[in-house]
């Protein structure tokens, strides 16, 4: 672990004045909450005033670490720095992690269709913002293995295909992930082909559906 830069909040400050940068009372309040947990040895807070220290002189935009910055007593960012055990180990890693998958607002749209999947059994399909398939999944309670899914494998666009039984999940699970390849399916993930075709019928299939609230933003800033 390196040596934390600033040896008090008085150096912290004046290092922020220097940069010329105009911050809102409240972020500076952050701010200043963070350092000092920082200069107590709390290594995640001393992680956050790196990145920002180095992205200030850089001249990089510092919006997602001043939001993390004010969200270090949310319950939400609490419960990532419990789970996440490399944070001990790669506290950067971890804070990119936090701040490009956890510290978003999920879109309604992908809400309502976790409720309408609760204890519903089928087939799930994770993809990229530019609607690339990432990953395919089945289980017999799909609204709560998606939203697990999509934190671990940090998907963008979800469509999901209801089956008739978890036995037929379990077969065509196998069949898509070997037709299509998806780059995050390891287990069974042939590359030479299928040489059969199976047309079976769902009782349900969904089109895309945005994970997160900016998502088709996203989508159209990467075309």
């Amino acid at each position: 672990m390196r040596e934390f830069y600033f040896s008090n909040e008085r150096h912290f400050i004046n290092y922020i004045k220097k940069r010329n940068v105009n911050f809102t009372d409240e972020e500076m309040i952050n701010l200043i909450k963070v350092c000092n947990k920082a200069l107590q040895g709390d290594i995640v807070c001393q992680e956050i005033i790196h990145v920002f220290s180095f992205q200030l002189n850089f001249n990089e935009d510092v919006t997602k670490v001043l939001e993390v910055a004010g969200m270090i007593e949310s319950e939400s960012f609490k419960k990532f720095v419990r789970e996440k055990r490399f944070f001990r180990y790669n506290p950067k890693t971890a804070i990119e992690i936090f701040l490009k998958y956890e510290a978003f607002d999920y879109s309604e749209e992908f809400l309502n269709v976790l409720e309408y999947l609760k204890n519903v059994q089928g087939l799930y399909f994770l993809y990229d913002e530019n609607k690339e398939l990432l990953y395919i999944g089945k289980s017999r309670d799909l609204g709560t293995r998606i939203f697990t899914s999509t934190k671990e494998r940090f998907g963008t666009f979800l469509k999901y295909k209801i089956t008739k039984s978890m036995a037929d999940a379990h077969i065509l699970e196998l069949y898509f992930i070997n037709k299509f390849n998806p780059r995050l399916n390891s287990d069974s993930n042939e590359r030479d082909g299928i040489n059969f075709v199976i047309d079976y019928i769902f009782e349900e299939e969904s089109d895309f559906i945005g994970i997160k609230e900016d998502c088709y933003a996203i989508s159209d800033n990467n075309k």
